[in-house]
């Protein structure tokens, strides 16, 4: 089972850290909010912080449809450690899909 969505970028979502501006990134879209849950964890056990962004519309499935854009999705707060976050999710659904 493929549960990997890494990838996509969302421009104009920005966050602050040390009076540095820089751009949320999304490294993964997950099936629901425990999986959502399960790479953010796991990439902050990494020591990359992370926050999941869309749970709150899994609840309501069905009233709106499910879309890379309303699943549960994991976001990265700092721009240099996009590259390494990918990197991380895609080992992480590797070990998932091959236990």
């Amino acid at each position: 089972m493929d549960i990997c969505g890494v990838g996509d970028l969302m421009a104009g979502v920005r966050c602050r850290d040390d009076k540095r501006e820089s751009k949320m990134k999304k490294v993964y879209t997950a099936q629901g909010p425990a999986e959502a849950h399960l790479v953010k964890g796991f990439l902050e056990a990494q020591g990359i912080p992370t926050i999941v962004q869309g749970e709150n519309l899994y609840a309501i499935r069905g009233g709106v449809p499910m879309t890379s854009d309303t699943l549960p999705s994991v976001w990265i707060l700092q721009d240099a450690d996009f590259d390494r976050a990918k990197d991380l999710v895609t080992e992480f659904c590797q070990q998932a899909d091959n236990p």
